[in-house]
């Protein structure tokens, strides 16, 4: 059983797993382009709409004005794109053998939703998740792009064993550190 902490904190059987951008962040993978406690909020409450979109559930009259225009987009990404929904949204995943979490935000076919700057790493990361839960991610995952603007854009990744290596590898060497007190 996965129960992830109000401070994004993964448990799996009461043990603490590292999520991906424990992981990322720790090995250099990524570069966070803006910590600033506004835009992480901003992303944590447009997953959240979007998700209370995919299920119907969404009362706009509560919907900052600031977040509308990246809603608005989403909207439009399902219209043009998903009109029938997802099979998994925002469903936490741990990886048994690599021993790491993760909670894609849409799969089958896997999307990463992104109001900021995305990484296909993160997607390969995904996969390699979906793969050891018993999911076919197929051959490519998919970067939402939700613009302030009410556009979108869709960076279509084709899976890359040779990334898939680079992230394995840094998760190998993040358990590492992590088991000798280097973290």
């Amino acid at each position: 059983m996965i129960t992830l902490t109000p401070d994004h904190a993964y448990l799996v059987d009461g043990q603490n797993y590292p999520g991906f951008s424990e992981i990322a962040k720790a090995m250099g993978l990524v570069r966070y382009f803006n910590s600033d406690k506004f835009f992480l909020e901003r992303g944590s409450a447009i997953h959240a709409a979007t998700h209370l979109i995919d299920r119907g559930e969404l009362d706009w009259s509560t919907v900052d004005p600031r977040i509308e225009p990246f809603l608005e987009a989403y909207m439009r990404f399902k219209e043009d794109h998903m009109p029938y929904g997802w099979e998994h949204a925002e469903e936490s995943l741990h990886h048994p053998t690599y021993r790491y979490c993760g909670t894609p935000d849409r799969f089958l076919p896997l999307y990463d939703l992104k109001s900021g700057q995305g990484d296909t790493i993160q997607l390969e990361a995904y996969s390699e998740l979906l793969r050891a839960n018993g999911h076919n991610p197929g051959l490519y995952g998919y970067l939402l792009q939700l613009n302030g603007d009410g556009t979108y854009k869709i960076v279509r990744h084709k899976y890359d064993r040779k990334l898939l290596g680079v992230w394995l590898s840094a998760v190998s060497v993040y358990q590492y550190r992590k088991l000798k007190g280097l973290l």
